[in-house]
């Protein structure tokens, strides 16, 4: 929840990655950075800055709930000073059950992951050698507490793949 990336392993024992960079560089499609995706969307909106096509008032309930904040400025203490990715990242559990229940903006989040997951795949594709696929069977293993919410991504996930030879049973 706190990371993502995707891993290659070859038979010949070469190793290729994508993602898992951290959350200053990028972890697209982790719990972690759906918390911080949701808090940045919040935030522009009530900023005036980039205004959310999506209403914005259930993420920030979650936020002030989640955080123990009742004014925006009290999230610093947990970016900067209190910074705990793992509990950072717990927002996700609740941005989940808000989409489930029908929150746009919470779902739009997890659209957006399903597709970074994906590209993280697809980055990669390029490296698999051919005697890995020969059978016509390549294995995916998705590990990670996002993934139990593939329900909300598996759409925007799977759409990306129209141009490849994979399965995604």
């Amino acid at each position: 929840g706190t990371g993502s990336n995707a891993l290659l392993k070859n038979p010949d024992g070469s190793f290729y990655g994508c993602g898992g960079w951290g959350n200053f560089i990028g972890d697209e499609g982790s719990a972690w950075y759906m918390a911080f995706r949701a808090i940045k969307l919040c935030y522009d909106d009530m900023d005036n800055f980039r205004p959310s096509i999506y209403s914005t008032e259930r993420v920030w309930e979650l936020i002030q709930q989640h955080f123990n904040i009742t004014t925006r400025l009290e999230i610093l203490d947990h970016c900067y000073a209190k910074f705990d990715k793992p509990f950072f990242a717990g927002l996700c559990a609740k941005l989940a059950e808000a989409a489930k229940e029908g929150d746009e903006l919470c779902k739009s989040i997890f659209r957006e992951t399903g597709e970074y997951l994906a590209k993280h795949i697809i980055a990669l594709l390029p490296k698999v050698q051919d005697e890995l696929v020969a059978n016509g069977d390549l294995s995916i293993v998705c590990v990670g507490s996002v993934w139990l919410s593939f329900d909300l991504f598996q759409e925007s996930f799977l759409k990306n793949y129209p141009n490849t030879n994979l399965n995604l049973d």
